[in-house]
């Protein structure tokens, strides 16, 4: 897996200099889909700082793409990679940043599923819940912890 990493780490500077020189920048969304599976590459061999910081990359390339230029297809890619980026950082304890991030993922797959309404995307808007209510579940035991170790 280590091997992957490597090859999609080259990938990723590969197609952020092809960005860099494409002056119509028609290529960002390939920057971010390497980026995210990149960063899947990363989660999955336990390097949590260095897979945020690709998925953190992939959700802005994203969001431009689809908030402020128009290219509302690339919405359901947003929540895939929103809903990443939520549940590494969730594994870095940064449970208020996860719970914005997957609840900005729920929020937009919410208007894509009234607009398309697809089993598919419903079945995964139900995943998105889920892991938005496990944070949830997580932060309430962290105030309860911290509530129980200093108490008033």
């Amino acid at each position: 897996m280590d091997g992957a990493a490597e090859c999609l780490h080259k990938s990723v500077d590969i197609r952020r200099r092809l960005v860099e020189d494409d002056e119509n920048h028609e290529l960002r969304y390939d920057l971010a889909w390497t980026l995210g599976y990149h960063g899947s590459i990363l989660q999955d061999l336990g390097r949590l700082d260095e897979a945020e910081t690709c998925l953190d990359e992939a959700v802005n390339i994203l969001r431009q793409l689809v908030e402020h230029e128009g290219q509302h297809e690339l919405g359901n890619n947003l929540t895939t990679a929103l809903n990443n980026h939520g549940r590494v950082l969730q594994m870095l304890g940064r449970l208020d940043e996860a719970e914005t991030c997957l609840r900005n993922g729920v929020d937009l797959l919410e208007i894509i599923v009234n607009h398309e309404g697809t089993k598919e995307l419903c079945d995964k808007l139900n995943i998105l819940h889920d892991n938005l209510k496990n944070i949830a579940l997580e932060l309430e035991q962290q105030t309860d912890f911290k509530r129980e170790s200093h108490p008033s």
